[in-house]
């Protein structure tokens, strides 16, 4: 009879400290999101910069005449500038949703074998379309850039040392932080897949 309640007590405590395991992961989750969301509001704003730059007879500070950039180039960057903002939108209102979702449903994690939990599926799928998005705005903002350092230092074609030196330089910057980004954020959705409930041991249990 006393190894019995033992048990049941034992039981209980793990229930306790899973249940606090699983809300503390759901706050983790919750402040990810705000990131995510706040990282493509700050991008989003370079975005209305560049399109500022994109109006008829813009004339590049070589003071060249043929380094001036053509309409065409003006057009690419405002298409490319368009598309950058439409994923950091699409990452910003699932994310949010996401957040929404996950605070007032109960049912957030799936529990697959003793201990061991997983993000539920839909919700998983959702936050690799969030994250996703997000790369691909990078991705396309990075390109736009491009264009704009052509408007605004002179094209690549009249070989000025500043319009080079920006575009090597970003290339550089961004594609590192990219292989940075990328892997950690491949690691942080592939722990969702499998959350340990049971890190710490519940104060009670051993006694």
């Amino acid at each position: 009879m006393f190894l019995e309640r033992e048990e049941v007590l034992t039981i209980k405590a793990r229930q306790l400290h899973e249940d606090e395991r699983k809300k503390k992961i759901k706050e983790n989750l919750k402040s990810g999101l705000d990131d995510l969301v706040n990282v493509n509001s700050l991008l989003s704003i370079a975005v209305f910069v560049g399109l500022s730059y994109a109006t008829p007879g813009q004339r590049s500070l070589e003071n060249r005449p043929e380094c001036d950039a053509e309409p065409r180039q003006a057009k690419n960057l405002v298409v490319l500038e368009v598309v950058a903002f439409s994923f950091f939108l699409f990452s910003s209102l699932v994310a949010k949703s996401l957040k929404v979702n996950v605070q007032l449903d109960e049912e957030n994690f799936e529990i697959y074998k003793p201990g061991k939990a997983r993000l539920t599926s839909w919700k998983w799928v959702f936050l690799i379309l969030s994250v996703l998005a997000s790369f691909l705005g990078c991705f396309f903002l990075m390109l736009s850039m491009f264009y704009l350092i052509q408007i605004r230092l002179g094209r690549l074609s009249c070989k000025s040392p500043y319009t080079q030196g920006a575009t090597l330089l970003m290339t550089a910057i961004v594609c590192v932080g990219m292989l940075i980004y990328l892997p950690l954020v491949f690691l942080a959705l592939r722990k969702t897949l499998n959350l340990d409930l049971t890190t710490t041991q519940p104060s009670g249990e051993g006694q």
